[in-house]
């Protein structure tokens, strides 16, 4: 999401400055105003979601790590909570 945000914003900062180059007269700062083509040319920003199966492929040690301490953490307390007290 980030590197497409930062493309984005990108891509999104060079048209303006492109149009503040070739619409502007020298020396005129504040009296600039972008035109409605400006606006309509820019395309709203998309981001599609990764699949489910792609995220979970990049986590798998950790999703293996996390089910076997889970696990570990299940024996340890079934064992120590089983023991008769003396």
């Amino acid at each position: 999401f980030q590197a497409e945000a930062e493309d984005y914003r990108r891509n999104l900062v060079r048209k303006m400055n492109m149009d503040y180059r070739d619409h502007s007269k020298t020396g005129e700062f504040y009296e600039y105003r972008a035109g409605i083509d400006l606006w309509r040319s820019l395309k709203d920003f998309e981001f599609i979601l990764p699949n489910t199966l792609v995220t979970v492929k990049q986590y798998v040690y950790e999703i293996l790590s996390l089910i076997l301490w889970v696990c570990f953490s299940v024996i340890l307390i079934n064992y120590f909570t089983s023991k008769p007290v003396s």
